[in-house]
């Protein structure tokens, strides 16, 4: 029997979408018990937390099996083995911890699996993961809800007395923003329902306003400005962003009900971590996976092997956890590819590879992406998207990056032929 490799991929990538209210359930349940003790020690069952990680595993084997079965390839296939060959030797230099190693490799596993499952997304996956999304954010809002009421003040309380920063499915309240913002994403571009997307558009604002998440509220701003704007007026988003930092940034503590020195304190810690790990950065990485989530919920559960000393906390930021983990030669790789991206973005004019552009790089800064679930999910599936149907295209010539515009979701498009 032959198995369809596609459809199953596409199967697995929906259920680890439809999972993710399991993966920090246990995390979500000791908020309401008001039984925590620390952030970096989780309450989620271990059984539950790997759910994700063998998804993602199935994903990329699936995508080598299927190379091995078509031995078909395209252009990305010599810098993926490039930063394959890069990876596996920061490992290697890393051995010395394996469990240290491994928590690298899951660090950057969903950049790999972005590359292995380019054969498997198209328009149809995408408009199956924004009606999965569009409901599981409606669930989100209402659990938001009743977090807003029963839940323990973890983090604090609001000006009526009630819980505040709700975090949803997730136990930390900007992943629960993130996670909204991908949402609002996806239904807008590739959902035909004229009414989840209009459901969504209500939902959305009040779910990342419920988690009190200045990246989050920044995110959706810009999102519906970019789409407002649409694809003929989308420069206009740098004159107007530059003036809109200006009028909210001041302003952030109050819109968040967080405290007055809310943004010096987040930026500054975030900007002295980066500088920090940009002066120990090295050619090639001997601590390669220290940087990472993972190595930081390790070191405070007594991870046998790792250096204590490594972390001071946690990083919360991809680009530092890139600079960190794979050093000099790491940091030239992706600044190539953002480069080259950056060039396809311009010259693509498609309002939805902006968007997603602006997501995911906005995040960047305050958020570890590719450990963020089930957004690192979603990152393989755009990347992949948008590497097969405008990156490789530019670059070998083959064909005009146009707007991909179904017909059942033409509205959802902003392009000169509609305007």
């Amino acid at each position: 029997m032959i198995i369809d490799i596609r459809a199953l991929a596409r199967k697995l990538i929906i259920i680890a979408l439809i999972l993710t209210p399991l993966v920090s359930m246990g995390d979500v349940l000791a908020l309401f018990g008001g039984s925590l003790h620390s952030q970096v020690i989780a309450s989620t069952p271990v059984y539950l937390k790997l759910v994700k990680d063998v998804l993602v595993v199935a994903l990329a084997a699936l995508g080598v099996v299927r190379l091995a079965r078509s031995g078909r390839t395209n252009s990305l296939a010599i810098p993926f083995l490039i930063l394959l060959l890069y990876t596996v030797i920061a490992a290697t230099l890393a051995a010395d911890s394996p469990t240290l190693a491994l928590a690298g490799l899951r660090w950057i596993l969903p950049v790999f699996v972005a590359f292995l499952i380019y054969e498997f997304v198209d328009d149809l996956l995408m408009e199956r993961i924004a009606r999965v999304l569009a409901v599981l954010v409606c669930v989100q809002l209402g659990l938001q809800i009743v977090e807003l009421f029963l839940m323990s003040h973890w983090y604090g309380t609001n000006a009526f007395g009630l819980a505040a920063r709700v975090p949803g499915f997730f136990f930390i309240p900007s992943t629960a923003g993130f996670f909204s913002v991908a949402a609002l994403y996806f239904v807008h571009f590739y959902d035909p329902s004229r009414a989840r997307r209009f459901i969504t558009y209500l939902v959305v604002p009040v779910s990342v306003f419920f988690t009190q998440s200045g990246t989050g509220l920044i995110a959706t701003a810009v999102v519906a400005t970019l789409i407002l704007l649409g694809i003929r007026r989308v420069w206009l988003i740098i004159p107007l962003g530059g003036a809109a930092a200006g009028l909210v940034f001041p302003l952030l503590p109050v819109i968040t009900g967080r405290q007055a020195d809310y943004v010096a304190v987040s930026g500054g810690t975030r900007l002295q971590i980066f500088t920090e790990i940009f002066r120990h950065i090295e050619l090639i990485p001997t601590a390669f996976g220290y940087v990472t989530n993972t190595a930081v919920s390790l070191i405070a559960n007594g991870g046998a092997g790792l250096r204590t000393d490594a972390i001071p906390t946690i990083v919360d930021s991809t680009y530092a956890s890139i600079i960190g983990n794979l050093g000099i030669g790491g940091v030239v790789f992706f600044a190539i590819f953002c480069v080259t991206w950056a060039v396809v973005v311009v010259c693509a004019r498609r309002l939805d590879l902006y968007v997603a552009t602006a997501i995911f790089s906005l995040y960047g800064f305050t958020a570890i992406i590719f450990e963020a679930y089930p957004m690192n999910v979603l990152l393989s599936v755009c990347a992949a998207y948008f590497l097969k149907q405008a990156y490789v295209p530019f670059w070998s010539g083959t064909q005009r990056a146009l707007v991909s515009r179904p017909p059942s979701l033409a509205l959802a498009y902003s392009s000169d032929e509609s305007r």
